[in-house]
């Protein structure tokens, strides 16, 4: 009799155990997308702060150029303040890593860059097919890259006059 309880006992305690990491593995698969959801916003965050601050020191000292697809292009800096008020509006897009196949246009404030170019956009629900990669280059040499489709490359141009 004695074996037999202590069988069960030891079957119940496996239960126990296999339920508790159940409920911890459900737990952390569910609040896991939410830690990442904030780190990415506290990264878009630092680089919206770091843009801003870069551009204000670049409006000080007029250290600023823009390049389109490797040429000079002639920019000001209302331009380039006009196009950070759309992308601060606008917001986050998604986070992306791949590299898009243009340069774009390349402007760069001080010794941070912010690279814009055409990127195909792969998903349900977008609106275009194409839209723009945002990839800001820090003085340190990291970068924050994401794509959007709330805007297209055109729009960009346009802001500039080409």
């Amino acid at each position: 009799m004695n074996k037999e309880k202590k069988k069960r006992k030891t079957r119940r305690d496996l239960l126990l155990l296999a339920a508790v990491l159940l409920a911890i593995t459900v737990a952390a698969v569910a609040v896991m997308p939410l830690v990442m959801s904030a780190h990415y916003l506290s990264q878009y965050k630092a680089f919206e702060a770091d843009m801003i601050r870069r551009t204000l020191e670049a409006k000080r000292s007029g250290d600023f150029d823009a390049t389109l697809d490797g040429e000079a292009v002639p920019v000001s800096m209302e331009q380039i303040e006009a196009m950070q008020a759309l992308l601060v509006k606008k917001g986050p897009g998604i986070r992306d890593r791949k590299r898009p196949e243009e340069e774009g246009l390349r402007i760069r404030l001080g010794e941070t860059q912010m690279i814009l170019a055409p990127m195909k956009l792969k998903g349900s629900g977008l609106k275009r097919e194409t839209g723009v990669q945002i990839r800001y280059v820090y003085a340190n040499g990291k970068e924050f890259a994401y794509d959007t489709d709330e805007f297209s490359f055109d729009q960009i141009l346009r802001m500039f006059g080409d």
